[in-house]
């Protein structure tokens, strides 16, 4: 027997999310999902604003302890500066892309809650957590190589 995948949106309250175990068989289940997945969302934005900052300040402090006529990137002194640093902002990213994944997964599902939830949790956290001071909102050259 071969499974198709639905290819249209649908408002049933009966969705499979990632795990065939995760079916919503009730209402009540249905919206612990919605708000699981809106969650999440605030999650992804918190975790891409802070990545941001986070890597905007590491630029400004190792700009700090270097000399601008010493900088050559991608060499193995400048690699090993902030190494520490450096893989916390591998693991924020792969954490990023790992919730991207999981978000794309449940629009994949054609369920038009959840659709509407992961775009208005993804806008309500942007307008949270990347204010007028957020580094994603400035117009200055330099932190163009450092948006996510």
């Amino acid at each position: 027997m071969m499974m198709m995948m639905q290819m249209y949106f649908t408002a049933s309250t009966h969705v499979t999310l990632w795990l065939k175990q995760w079916h919503t068989h009730t209402s009540v289940w249905y919206i612990v999902s919605l708000l699981g997945l809106l969650g999440l969302a605030l999650i992804q934005e918190a975790i891409t604003s802070y990545r941001a900052t986070y890597a905007k300040r590491l630029a400004k402090a190792s700009a700090l302890e270097r000399p601008a006529e010493a900088e050559v990137p991608l060499t193995t002194a400048s690699m090993r500066v902030g190494s520490g640093s450096r893989v916390v902002l591998t693991v924020l990213y792969g954490v990023n892309v790992a919730i991207s994944y999981l978000l794309m997964l449940a629009v994949m599902t054609y369920n038009v809650g959840y659709f509407v939830v992961i775009v208005l949790g993804l806008a309500i956290g942007h307008f949270i957590f990347f204010g007028v001071a957020s580094p994603m909102a400035s117009p200055d050259i330099c932190c163009a190589a450092q948006l996510p």
